[in-house]
């Protein structure tokens, strides 16, 4: 008779289980404050600073341009001048995090909010000028609000904790709760 109980026993606690996970999902899906704290858990589970130290998408020639530029930066030419009657514009729109937030979150080089890079180029002047700026989405609004990365990245969705976060909709559930319109929340870097 022991067999029999003891596997009863183990279908209860299953079907306990169970329900323990669903209230669990259900409070972390309808409650920000639950909500942010799992996905910070998880951030550190991740070891994501660590990881961003040493990240091929934020040092060397990778690395981001940390703020936007207030004027037009004068770019030195390296060797001989611009010609003439060369005039023209080289403009890169790209993802680039928001360098004070400490990338708390792991990161890819798809991550990130979108900037304007523009190289203006006047033969007539000699002169050649670098100048950025950020895109100014809500998302990207949001965060510097909030003044900490808090969107999901590209670069969380590896490994097991990455799938958790794809079963638990973190990153769906944390739009709907501040950007109703989930057409403005992607990123503009492309």
């Amino acid at each position: 008779m022991a067999g029999p109980l003891c596997t009863h026993a183990r279908a209860r606690q299953r079907v306990v289980g169970v329900a323990l996970v669903s209230v669990v999902l259900f409070f972390a899906r309808n409650s920000p404050t639950v909500l942010d704290h799992l996905d910070s858990l998880l951030d550190r589970a991740q070891g994501a600073r660590g990881i961003n130290q040493v990240s091929r998408y934020l040092i060397g020639n990778f690395r981001p341009v940390a703020s936007e530029t207030s004027a037009p930066i004068r770019l030195r030419v390296a060797s001989g001048a611009i010609p003439a009657g060369l005039s023209a514009a080289i403009v890169r729109i790209g993802p680039n995090p928001i360098a004070e937030h400490g990338h708390t979150k792991l990161y890819h080089w798809f991550d990130g909010h979108g900037m304007v890079h523009v190289c203006r180029i006047k033969g007539d002047t000699g002169v050649a000028n670098y100048s950025s700026h950020w895109l100014r989405t809500p998302r990207y609004e949001h965060e510097r609000a909030l003044r900490r990365d808090y969107f999901p990245t590209v670069g969380e969705l590896v490994g097991p904790l990455g799938l958790l976060r794809v079963l638990l909709d973190i990153g769906g559930a944390k739009a709907r709760a501040y950007i109703p319109d989930l057409l403005r929340l992607r990123q503009a870097n492309t």
